[in-house]
């Protein structure tokens, strides 16, 4: 990807801090999807109940505390784990991260995110999370439950890639990008459980070949090779039919070559620089101005503490649909990654 020039036409103070009102316009809309609806559950579990004993050992991988919770209210035995990482955007080798990345990235995320998220929660969480996954052998089903989004479709290569070099490809996938009755559709996190619950029967394993597309595009994205994320955005008939959209989203982040800018942060910028201050204002500028909200993925690793200061005790730990709440330790405070 080009360097990003300096910012030398830039003299607003604003200007330099846009990227992490970026981050906080993620986060309230995720803030905001969290609370809409009561998640009512009538009915999920008396219809699923014939394939509870059947999904007692599974672990279930979405991306997003509100999509986390909403699963684990589905009715579905099993383990819901929330995967946390902005994987198309930052530091990282392709595949299994080194200590040395993982430290890179935690250092990024904090910096990114102008220290709403701490470094060593941040490192905690990631190191938590690639342990789940030296254990996903122990489960009869791993089913992976993603949107069509950038942030998602990012986080799902990456996971695939990762299992693979673990000798795992017994894999089923439920990727989403549309609803009935819903428009616009966000993403997962916005249905209720009984909805999710509807939507299990059209999970399919994983090929071969989307195996091998998702070990390249995870390469792609980890070392910005400009050449392959413009093969991949042009890609037809994909074995992973959302990533051609997602990369062609990305490249629409790199930076102009005169400001410096990509395409969501001159959005942001100019609602800033046209008088809005709020996380709740630029999100809400932005959107009317009818630019897609799932560009970002509406989920944000940033969640509510940014807002919050840490408030919401059981966010971000990881929770067994049966009720159990595993928390992840040190993830009980301010500046935890959550969605």
């Amino acid at each position: 990807m080009a360097h990003r020039p300096e910012a030398g036409r830039i003299t607003d103070r604003r200007i330099a801090n846009a990227r992490g009102s970026l981050w906080l316009t993620s986060a309230y809309h995720n803030a905001t999807m969290k609370r809409d609806g009561s998640g009512g559950m009538i009915g999920t579990r008396e219809r699923h109940s014939s394939e509870k004993k059947e999904m007692i050992n599974t672990l279930h991988i979405t991306s997003g505390d509100s999509a986390g919770d909403r699963l684990t209210r589905s009715g579905f035995p099993g383990e819901v784990f929330v995967w946390h990482d902005i994987l198309y955007d930052g530091p990282r080798n392709p595949g299994w991260p080194d200590e040395n990345t993982l430290n890179d990235r935690a250092l990024f995320l904090e910096q990114v995110t102008g220290g709403g998220l701490s470094r060593e929660p941040i490192l905690d969480t990631l190191k938590d999370q690639y342990l789940k996954l030296t254990d996903v052998a122990a489960y009869d089903r791993i089913v992976l439950w993603f949107d069509a989004c950038l942030f998602d479709q990012s986080m799902l290569v990456h996971i695939l890639a990762c299992l693979n070099l673990k000798g795992i490809r017994k894999v089923e996938l439920l990727c989403v990008d549309a609803f009935p009755g819903i428009v616009p559709f966000n993403g997962l996190g916005q249905l209720q459980p009984d909805q999710l619950a509807s939507l299990y029967d059209n999970r399919r394993p994983v090929s071969d070949a989307q195996f091998e597309f998702a070990i390249l595009t995870d390469k792609a994205f980890a070392t910005q090779d400009p050449v392959l994320l413009s093969y991949l955005s042009q890609t037809t008939e994909a074995p992973l039919p959302w990533i051609p959209a997602a990369v062609t989203r990305w490249l629409k982040e790199q930076p102009d070559p005169v400001t410096g800018l990509g395409e969501l942060e001159r959005l942001a910028l100019q609602a800033i620089l046209d008088g809005c201050e709020t996380p709740t204002r630029i999100f809400s500028t932005v959107a009317a101005g009818g630019y897609s909200s799932p560009i970002l993925g509406r989920h944000d690793i940033m969640g509510e503490d940014k807002r919050t200061g840490g408030s919401r005790s059981s966010a971000g730990s990881n929770r067994r649909t049966d009720g159990a709440v595993a928390p992840m330790d040190g993830h009980d405070g301010s500046g935890r990654l959550q969605d």
